[in-house]
């Protein structure tokens, strides 16, 4: 533990001796990550052997049943452990008396007054209000919605129903009834994928990650300002199962998602191109995306993540260039030359492994390139030998971290690294922005940022292009993968960037709705004389 949390005492409260796989996930990293802390748990007698109050219907299991079939999912909504398995910690019987007996308590799991005795709602139901009064005890759920709820049965399935794109998942500190929680850690992920089955493991793996990190940290998120957010105790705002209704939105929701993926498994429905225009002021992005020319690459591949560089009064395009047949990326180059025309499409690097997001930039009068190598688990570094065309790898700025789309930013002395982190293969890449800083770019000793991850949002999290400066002020174009990879791009305003905190805002927010031929929009560069963006366009719309 850190922070001084070692007087911390864990006790996890559940229904059964067994818990849900994800759950028993979430306990196994904490038991690894943190051998001092304290940890015991109870079960709680006399109550249901299922810990939710809900009952899956019968359209929904059969969504989910032809689902796994597809997706070749298991979901981890259903599976068990027994709470036996995970280590040799005693497991209490208790009654909910017992937890309500001051007494009691004090005797068996706090040791001293300066004993804080964290308890984990784990039942997914409400703990009897009397134990909200114990003095040295506070009581910690998991939820699972916009409302807050601490039943997992339902996770995903009213927003996949109603059409959102997005479902929150965190961490409370609950409260006596009519008060409210404070929300101690929250994250929305994306329901993007066209199985709900596999999005919903993805999921609940994620935010089983996310104890472990509050644990960690616990006197930060206890102290920080961005922990008060508050919100009412809505956990019994619904108290039945799924109406008929909501039933048939969602396995009819579901069936079309179906549709669609057997039908872009057998044609190209879509494909990453490259849009420029000229700025209508310099040094000044143009934003008026409706005015952008499109820059078309062949129909056996895409082209996306565009980087524009200006060098020696020259303007260079530098791009991933992904063929559908290797289904590997590499990265290309090309000149804009002054009549506005293109130069050669030049291959620059291409490995055994995915390339992407090719950030060229300059420091110490040297060109130096970091791509995205995220799937390859590094950072790399890379030198121009000449620019642009050729490229020399340095050495790895980091190793054994899954990180997408490095991106820099010099600020009050400073280097500053950001990249979205996705912490194991099952992860998103797309919904934890983590910083790290150094005193140079080069630097193979990077610090990571306290905050860390300093956006959990897949609305705003991952990079969209390089950071830049305006009158002072600090502009980080973001990806919104909320409901799809790639929806739409916003430009935030950095309010706070230093070694103990971090703020930013977003000011604008866009989407590909200029054309009804665009379906995605995440990247936006420019230089003094262009701005450049990528798009998907659904090749299907234009037959």
């Amino acid at each position: 533990m850190t922070n001084n949390n070692n007087n911390i005492k864990l006790h996890f409260v559940t229904n059964t001796d067994s818990i849900y796989l994800w759950q028993y996930e979430m306990i196994s990293s904490i038991l690894v990550q943190q051998r001092s802390l304290d940890v015991n748990f109870s079960v709680l007698e006399n109550t249901s052997s299922n810990s939710s109050r809900y009952s899956l219907p019968l359209l929904v299991k059969l969504a989910y049943k032809l689902d796994k079939r597809l997706a070749g999912c298991q979901t981890l909504l259903q599976e068990r452990k027994s709470l036996e398995s995970l280590s040799s910690h005693t497991i209490y019987k208790l009654s909910k008396q017992s937890l309500c007996d001051e007494s009691y308590i004090a005797r068996n799991f706090i040791s001293d007054e300066s004993t804080q005795l964290l308890i984990i709602n784990l039942t997914e139901k409400a703990l009897p209000p009397c134990l909200y009064e114990l003095e040295g005890t506070q009581v910690i759920s998991l939820f699972f919605s916009r409302l807050r709820h601490i039943d997992s049965t339902l996770t995903g399935l009213l927003e996949f129903s109603s059409n959102r794109n997005a479902i929150h998942t965190g961490i409370q500190l609950e409260t006596a009834e009519n008060k409210q929680n404070i929300i101690l850690y929250e994250a929305e992920h994306s329901l993007e994928s066209a199985s709900l089955c596999r999005t919903l493991e993805t999921i609940l793996h994620k935010t089983s990650l996310f104890l472990p990190h509050v644990l960690h940290k616990y006197s930060h998120y206890m102290n920080s300002s961005e922990s008060k957010r508050s919100y009412l105790n809505l956990e019994n705002t619904r108290d039945t199962a799924l109406s008929i209704s909501e039933q048939l939105k969602l396995f009819s929701k579901f069936s079309a998602r179906v549709v669609h993926r057997l039908w872009y498994r057998f044609t190209e429905g879509e494909q990453w191109i490259m849009m420029l225009a000229k700025n209508e002021m310099l040094n000044t992005p143009n934003m008026a995306f409706e005015s952008f020319e499109r820059i078309m690459p062949p129909a056996s591949e895409f082209w996306a993540d565009p980087f524009l560089i200006e060098y020696q009064e020259k303007h260079y395009l530098f791009f991933e260039v992904f063929p559908f047949e290797r289904e590997l990326g590499h990265l290309s180059c090309m000149e804009i030359h002054q009549d506005g025309s293109f130069g050669e499409v030049v291959k620059i690097l291409e490995r055994p492994y995915h390339f992407s997001y090719p950030n060229v930039f300059e420091f110490e009068d040297q060109m130096y390139m970091v791509p995205e190598t995220g799937g390859y688990q590094c950072i790399q570094l890379y030198k121009a030998q000449p620019f642009p065309y050729e490229w020399e790898f340095q050495y790895n700025l980091m190793d054994g971290i899954r990180a997408f789309d490095s991106t820099f930013i010099e600020h009050d002395g400073v280097w500053w690294l950001f990249a979205t982190v996705s912490e194991t293969e099952h992860c998103a890449t797309t919904e934890e922005l983590h910083v790290f800083y150094a005193d140079s770019p080069l630097s193979q000793n990077w610090t990571p940022h306290p905050a860390n991850p300093i956006n959990t949002f897949a609305s705003s999290a991952r990079p969209a292009g390089k950071i830049f400066k305006e009158d002072g002020r600090l502009y980080r174009p973001s990806q919104d993968c909320a409901g799809s990879y790639g929806a739409g791009l916003n430009v935030c305003e950095i309010i706070t960037l230093n070694k103990e905190e971090y703020k930013e805002v977003i000011l604008s927010k866009h989407k590909p709705d200029w054309d009804k031929s665009l379906i995605g929009l995440h990247t936006l560069n420019f230089d003094s004389k262009y701005t450049v963006i990528d798009v998907i366009l659904d090749t299907g719309f234009l037959k």
